[in-house]
């Protein structure tokens, strides 16, 4: 069930709403479907899609149960064309704190007891910290780097593929990709190697930074 243990509901409304509405900003953007077609394409009720992405809370706000937010990127990555990810709980950082590890916390249908944690101290994240489009379209350090987020994670999507406007090293010739396989075929399989890229990467800074010990 959706909110199996006491009050689970309400400790991760806050982190459900905000990921459902993250969920139909990048089905809206990388679409342009009106919320009208995406509750078409999703087989949803009308105004369901328009309801998740009224965030932050309001009166008319609605998220998914906790058991249907893997289902409603599921959803969102199909009409996309990307990887689906597996969508997990972290403890929220504050700030100050973002450079330490990600706490995850398990799935959020899975059912763990949170009445430990205040709403406000839960988010929802994708699994091996891949990051979520709000976090590629909106990241303050990037934005002061000068580096695209959105632009370099763009390879994700199949349709980037089939234009052939990616730049090296994500073209089919600098990843050995055949013309005729089509890109979901070849994009979980990138995916995963980004994902252990990233994780090595990411060791090798705590390590750096002090936040980890060398092995």
């Amino acid at each position: 069930m959706a909110n199996v243990g006491e009050n689970k509901g309400r400790r991760l409304r806050a982190a459900l709403s905000r990921f459902a509405a993250m969920l139909i900003e990048e089905a809206r953007d990388m679409s342009g479907l009106t919320y009208e077609k995406l509750d078409d394409a999703f087989g949803f009720s009308s105004g369901k899609c328009y309801d998740y992405s009224m965030y932050p809370i309001r009166k008319k706000t609605r998220a998914p149960q906790a058991d249907e937010i893997q289902n409603l990127e599921n959803l969102v990555a199909r009409l996309l064309r990307r990887p689906a990810h597996i969508v997990v709980i972290e403890e929220h950082l504050s700030p100050r704190h973002v450079l330490k590890p990600v706490s995850v916390l398990g799935s959020p249908d899975s059912g763990q007891d949170l009445r430990v944690f205040d709403e406000h101290d839960l988010q929802l994240g994708y699994e091996s910290d891949w990051p979520t489009y709000r976090r590629l379209k909106d990241s303050p350090r990037a934005r002061l780097q000068g580096i695209d987020m959105l632009e370099m994670y763009a390879w994700q999507y199949a349709a980037y593929w089939e234009r052939e406007v990616l730049s090296e090293p994500w073209t089919r010739e600098a990843q050995g990709i055949p013309d005729d396989i089509a890109p979901e075929e070849f994009l979980p399989g990138l995916v995963e190697k980004a994902k252990v890229a990233r994780r090595e990467h990411y060791h090798r800074f705590l390590v750096t930074a002090g936040f980890l010990a060398e092995c």
